[in-house]
């Protein structure tokens, strides 16, 4: 007589219940709380935008969209940006929040 699967573990080790019991057991669940908005950075919903950031963020949204991208590799940022109009008009410098050139960091070993 071959077993009942009711009470043998199915993939991932979880127990296979009828559909009667999980109604059930979700009638009487408790409630669950509310989800945050998916996809919402909270880091980033405060700020107040300066009109260049708000046009590339508008910008990097609809590219996303029409693609069907919703994590753009750093090239593709680049092209947005570029068709924006933006061209390097400078030599580079270091990135903002790097240490002052000729500072090591470590302090001064020299004597």
């Amino acid at each position: 007589m071959a077993k009942s699967k009711k009470h043998r573990p199915a993939a991932g080790g979880k127990h296979h219940r009828p559909a009667a019991d999980r109604t059930r057991a979700a009638k009487y669940a408790a409630p669950l709380p509310e989800k945050k908005r998916a996809g919402v950075d909270p880091t980033t919903t405060d700020r107040v935008y300066d009109e260049e950031q708000s046009a590339f963020l508008k910008a990097m949204d609809a590219y996303k969209r029409a693609n069907r991208r919703p994590w753009p590799t750093w090239s593709e940022a680049m092209a947005v940006l570029i068709s924006l109009g933006y061209r390097r008009t400078e030599p580079a410098g270091p990135p903002p929040g790097a240490p002052a050139a000729g500072s090591s960091g470590a302090g001064d070993a020299g004597g």
